[in-house]
């Protein structure tokens, strides 16, 4: 057995004609090499926007540059927010994982 690539991602997501994000299946798909690649390119250029606007956010040289402008205008592009958010649901799972490493440290 080996760790699964990140290629994985191409048989559970696909890009849907008319749709601008892809959409997640629940089992794997298969599909041509040309329709996968798109896909994955389009998971790979929204982490790039992701974590950019993270740096970007904490660097104070570029708060006056042109970089905020373009990841904005690139996340618009990928029809995807510009910043990765937290759900609630995340969230709560977090701290329930957080008081269970506390308890284990604990015993």
């Amino acid at each position: 057995m080996t760790h699964p690539t990140a290629a994985v991602t191409d048989y559970y997501m696909e890009m849907r004609d008319g749709s601008d994000i892809p959409v997640l299946h629940t089992t794997a798909k298969t599909s041509d090499e040309g329709v996968l690649l798109v896909t994955w390119v389009h998971v790979l250029c929204s982490s790039l926007v992701w974590s950019a606007r993270a740096l970007n956010l904490i660097d104070t040289e570029r708060s006056s540059s042109n970089d905020r402008r373009r990841l904005r205008d690139a996340a618009k592009e990928l029809s995807i927010n510009e910043f990765l958010h937290v759900t609630p649901d995340a969230t709560f799972r977090g701290e329930q994982a957080e008081r269970k490493r506390a308890r284990t440290i604990e015993q």
